[in-house]
């Protein structure tokens, strides 16, 4: 396409030299020929045409008689008119183009675009369709990174509230409690000790009975299943319904955390936690002043007044007298 502007140019120099010096006069200036232009060759016109206010006819000798007699003008003059025919035949060629970059460079970048924007999409409709412990279409991993943690909502005889459960950190722990609550497992169990200004424990299937003296001992069946959510895999309590010591994060046993029981034995939880109403360092597995290990999984994030009260209560051997039940645990953002 470059061969345009060039051959205008080659034309137009031809033509200085040809023609030039009877057709071009001094003291005029040069307009396109809009006829040549819109009606082609036909016209026998050139392409352009010299115009004044008042075009003169001049005869051959008077125009050789001014060009002898000026020179430079027309020196000058050559120049401007070599100029102007490049920049016209530039800006004609340059219109004619197609505003894009080179074909393989606007290809390859479009093509990189819509791949991008469909891995995007892809990765957005798949969060979109899948939870925790399912896997992603587009990979053999888990989606875990692409999820905010689920909330437990827990409706009791007082009144509710809501907790964040850690998957992302505590994924034994935490995928053992969401197995147990969405079997209706903690349905009906009762808050079997509290302590005001210490915490409210709870989780023990003997505490079905309010006023059971075996409450506080029991957990899950031994030997069963549940699934860890965070990667896929299959977990199994032990004989004794417990499971895995999750002692990898180092959250401490805060004021609304939820964290498990255990006899104080390796490997002894199961299905009884906690809810600390204080800050309860001593607590902590990482905490070397005493020798208790409770790993935190979740701490409540809506109500946590009702905590407060729930541990408040008047009791008796730290058991409510008036019983608080759990009517049920169910999950958002599962």
């Amino acid at each position: 396409m470059m061969a345009h502007p060039l051959a205008i140019v080659a034309g137009m120099l031809m033509l200085g030299g040809t023609q030039g010096q009877s057709n071009f006069l001094p003291g005029k200036f040069l307009t396109p020929n809009l006829n040549r232009a819109k009606y082609g060759s036909e016209l026998g016109a050139s392409p352009f045409t010299v115009v004044d206010d008042k075009p003169v006819l001049q005869s051959s000798a008077q125009a050789q008689e001014n060009q002898a007699a000026d020179p430079i003008s027309l020196s000058i003059f050559g120049i401007g008119l070599v100029s102007f025919v490049t920049m016209l035949g530039l800006t004609l060629w340059r219109a004619l183009q197609p505003a894009t970059i080179p074909t393989s460079t606007s290809s390859a970048l479009g093509d990189n675009v819509m791949e991008m924007k469909s891995q995007d999409s892809n990765v957005k409709s798949s969060a979109a369709r899948t939870g925790w412990g399912q896997q992603s279409s587009q990979n053999s991993r888990p989606l875990t990174p692409c999820y905010a943690n689920p909330v437990a909502v827990c409706q009791t005889s007082m009144g509710t509230f809501k907790a964040e459960i850690y998957l992302d950190k505590m994924p034994i722990t935490a995928s053992n409690f969401i197995a147990l609550a969405q079997e209706g497992y903690y349905n009906g169990i009762h808050f079997h000790r509290v302590i005001p200004n210490f915490m409210a424990q709870f989780g023990c299937p003997n505490a079905r009975q309010a006023k059971s003296p075996v409450a506080g001992t029991g957990g899950p069946d031994g030997d069963t299943t549940f699934t860890n959510l965070a990667d896929g895999s299959t977990i199994t309590r032990d004989r004794g319904g417990n499971i895995p010591d999750e002692l990898t994060q180092k959250i401490s046993n805060e004021p609304g955390t939820f964290s498990m029981a255990n006899t104080g034995q390796p490997n002894s939880g199961g299905s009884q936690f906690f809810i600390n109403v204080k800050h309860n360092s001593f607590l902590d597995w990482f905490d070397k002043s005493t020798p208790s290990k409770h790993p935190v999984f979740g701490k409540v994030t809506e109500n946590y007044e009702l905590v407060e009260q729930i541990t408040k209560v008047k009791t008796e051997r730290d058991n409510p007298v008036e019983p608080i039940k759990m009517e049920s645990i169910t999950f958002e953002g599962l």
